[in-house]
């Protein structure tokens, strides 16, 4: 097995657990809504501020390296033929994944420092969805280059 495969898939194994967290978290708080008239308690904002953050960044690697990252298809078949328009799209792909980790780790020290650590009325510590983020997208931006240089 090489470290790419191990890499993706324990970036994949977190997304797929995280999506049955939802299944199992949105079921249970529905039947306890139904027929106890009581749902979980911040079983929304468990869902919103962690599961979601996981299951989007933590697919990013996986993504990047099947090669289905998201993109803009407008006369994709007449451009995507130059070298240089496959470059480009390919370079601002993880230039965005890494900025978007880097701004994660800004928002991370800005409340740490500003004294706010936490997200939404259920307290959920700011460094969990902004970990997932930087987690998901400098491994996305790693398995993005890593792809683009295997190609």
């Amino acid at each position: 097995m090489s470290y790419r495969n191990l890499f993706e898939g324990i970036f994949s194994a977190c997304a797929g657990v995280a999506l049955t967290m939802l299944v199992v978290l949105t079921v249970g708080d529905i039947i306890g809504r139904t027929f106890f008239k009581a749902g979980i308690i911040g079983s929304m904002t468990i869902v919103t501020q962690i599961i979601f953050p996981m299951i989007v960044f933590f697919s990013l690697p996986c993504l990047a390296r099947t090669g289905g990252h998201v993109s803009v298809d407008i006369l994709g078949r007449y451009l995507n033929r130059m070298p240089i328009i496959k470059f480009v799209d390919l370079f601002v792909s993880e230039v965005f994944l890494l900025l978007l980790a880097v701004g994660a780790i800004i928002r991370i020290v800005a409340a740490l420092e500003g004294g706010y650590g936490v997200v939404s009325g259920f307290e959920v510590p700011i460094l969990i969805p902004y970990g997932i983020i930087f987690l998901g997208a400098a491994g996305g931006c790693i398995a993005h280059y890593v792809w683009r240089r295997s190609k």
